[in-house]
């Protein structure tokens, strides 16, 4: 059981904002962007038999990424714990 709570505890911490109470959807949609980016690059391989071809790939990867940091970063400007 100790490993639940510790998985808990991490999730808890990648899906909530500073105060660990606040859902923070801009992070929930980025590792699902992700997740569909790399699945769908697996799909497409193994399922349809395409070419896997690298450069497109890490092209679209290093896209998502930059989107991802970009919208974490406009994010951050917005925090719960920031009310004054």
């Amino acid at each position: 059981m100790k490993y639940m709570s510790k998985i808990k505890k991490v999730l808890n911490d990648w899906f909530t904002e500073v105060d660990n109470k606040t859902f923070d959807i801009t992070k929930v949609l980025a590792v699902v962007s992700v997740g569909t980016g790399i699945g769908l690059a697996i799909f497409s391989v193994v399922a349809k038999g395409q070419e896997f071809n690298y450069q497109d790939y890490g092209l679209g990867t290093a896209a998502l990424f930059a989107g991802v940091g970009v919208a974490l970063g406009l994010k951050k400007d917005t925090n719960v714990n920031d009310d004054k």
